[in-house]
């Protein structure tokens, strides 16, 4: 690498030649707090490469803290008076444009030509940006490979996208790897950041395989330069254990470290952490803080969750009209369960006016990309015709798309519409499969309808045993149907050596507390009948609740006994 072309003012002693060589290296290479130090410092000795650095530093670019556009300009002038070539670049661009422009282009190209690794890179900025030249790509690229061979970062780094984009050479993703590959080994921590990357998702074109451990190494390398991105990417890596051990309160400091310099990301998932108490004490205020910093920069997920703390009311008053503002937002970017969110709005008008079309719009954008509760939602609504024609071909489509990502209520449906012949050929087989799938997922309403085929012997042959156990597996689940019919099975002693009123009782009750009208009748009537002890009292409030519920049958058993 060499490091030539300064101008007579950098002609120091030893010590200081070696220092200033130290000071370029240092820069080369990221590490710009050693080099800010040692520029710091040979400014005072008159050396105009170090205001070259100082103002290259007061950009702000590479450090957030040194972002001084006075102190950058004040140090390029300092260095363009001293004689430093490149100084007079930048006091041209930036305050002097109408200084001979095409002879200092000259002494530029002099200086890369002498293999002055800053001013090829300056060159390469020059001819990519069209400053002070027209745009050139071939020549910009030509003066950023000449850098890069000399092992400048930000040339390497550059080269990388140079090659993934084709802008100046054929699109080569290989030769973009390896560039970012040489630039993450001196220190750039945006490539630092894409090799990680490239190890979390393996990459078979450009022989990365699949290495969290190897993503973790590059993420911090990255982290611990303050890069916000890597910050978030390693909390990712402690929240799920790849690449290290789970440690939820590790996630949380490199969300929080990463947060704090307003990475949107990172930001939102600072916020499910206070949300879920997850590593920290549940503090829904300060979910909503991070969710609506996150949001305010566009961020999808963000604009979901804080649209879902306006819906529940969670940590800010509840606003359903705010909580369509944000689904909308996030809804717009194609987040789909931020479209079905505002489609339920729509659905119930909440926040906004109630619109059947409206929502089954939302519902098949979110469908559309395999979101299964919208496609639910969506085929419920072909299935009735509420804001699209009816169509039950279309409903059996959806739910079957819903069915097949383990939507469970997705399956049940498609079980009872292949038990009715709606939209498909009747089919009790099927009717079953579905059902058994559904059952699987723990909907205890499937295994009632099983049940009550065995029991009715609809579509396969009458069973009471097999109804029995059916009623009970739905019972268990806690439907209320279920617990209801198997109520009436152990009163009736169907499916079972004798009859027993007491469990009858038991199974009533819980039916009957969920709120199932029949069960509450059945219960009165258990009551009235003597078959427990006789309890008019007990009997006439179940019938009470009944009748209030709208069962004639308890209606007319008040007025004839009370």
């Amino acid at each position: 690498m060499n490091l030539k072309g300064w101008s007579l003012a950098d002609m120091h002693n030893e010590q200081d030649t070696t220092k200033i060589h130290q000071m370029e290296t240092m820069f080369l290479h990221c590490e710009y707090e050693k080099a800010f130090a040692l520029a710091d410092g040979l400014k005072e000795a008159g050396c105009a490469r170090a205001f070259y650095i100082l103002g290259k530093i007061y950009n702000g670019h590479f450090d957030k803290k040194y972002n001084d556009k006075i102190k950058q300009k004040k140090y390029y002038r300092r260095g363009h008076e001293l004689g430093d070539k490149l100084c007079s670049l930048w006091y041209c661009i930036l305050e002097n444009p109408g200084y001979g422009q095409s002879r200092l282009i000259k002494e530029v190209k002099r200086l890369a030509d002498n293999s002055d690794v800053f001013a090829q890179y300056e060159l390469s900025f020059l001819y990519y940006s069209g400053m002070m030249v027209v745009v050139d790509a071939k020549e910009a690229v030509h003066w950023c490979e000449m850098a890069a061979r000399q092992g400048y970062a930000l040339a390497q780094h550059d080269m990388a996208g140079f090659y993934t984009n084709g802008w100046g050479v054929p699109k080569n993703a290989g030769l973009s790897v390896e560039w970012d590959k040489k630039a993450a080994q001196n220190g750039h921590v945006e490539a630092q950041c894409r090799i990680g990357d490239l190890y979390f998702e393996g990459s078979s074109d450009n022989n990365i395989p699949q290495d969290y451990a190897e993503a973790v190494k590059w993420y911090e390398r990255a982290a611990a330069k303050d890069n916000a991105l890597s910050q978030c990417n390693l909390g990712f890596m402690y929240d799920n254990g790849y690449g290290v051990p789970e440690d939820k309160g590790k996630a949380f400091f490199y969300y929080e470290q990463s947060a704090l310099q307003g990475h949107a990301p990172a930001q939102c998932n600072l916020g499910i952490m206070y949300d879920t108490g997850c590593s920290v004490a549940e503090d829904a205020q300060q979910a909503v803080k991070w969710y609506e910093l996150a949001a305010k920069q566009n961020f999808a997920p963000a604009e979901f969750y804080l649209g879902k703390m306006y819906d529940t009311g969670r940590g800010i008053k509840q606003n359903y009209k705010l909580a369509a503002k944000w689904y909308e937002r996030a809804a717009k970017q194609n987040y789909a369960v931020a479209q079905c969110m505002l489609a339920s709005l729509y659905d119930e008008g909440l926040g906004v006016e109630k619109n059947f079309t409206e929502a089954a719009t939302w519902y098949t954008a979110a469908a559309k990309q395999g979101y299964a509760p919208a496609q639910f939602e969506l085929a419920a609504m072909y299935k009735s015709g509420d804001g699209v024609e009816k169509n039950l071909e279309k409903a059996y489509e959806w739910f079957m798309q819903a069915a097949e990502r383990n939507d469970p209520y997705s399956a049940y449906q498609l079980g009872i519409m292949q038990q009715n012949g709606e939209g498909v050929p009747q089919s009790y087989t099927e009717a079953v499969k579905w059902y058994k799938k559904a059952s699987e997922k723990g909907l205890g309403v499937a295994d009632y309808q099983i049940a009550c085929m065995y029991l009715y012997g609809e579509g396969i042959k009458k069973d009471y045993k097999q109804a029995l156990q059916y009623f009970i597996a739905a019972a268990k689940k806690g439907d209320p149907k279920g617990q209801c019919s198997l109520g009436v099975m152990y009163e009736n002693g169907y499916g079972m050596p004798a009859a027993d009123c007491d469990i009858a009782r038991k199974w009533y009750q819980k039916a009957a507390e969920a709120g199932e009208i029949t069960a509450q009748y059945n219960l009165g009537a258990l009551y009235a009948s003597g078959k427990i002890g006789e309890d008019k009292k007990m009997a006439e409030k179940w019938m009470k609740e009944a009748a209030g519920n709208g069962d004639t049958a308890a209606q007319k058993w008040l007025k004839d006994n009370i």
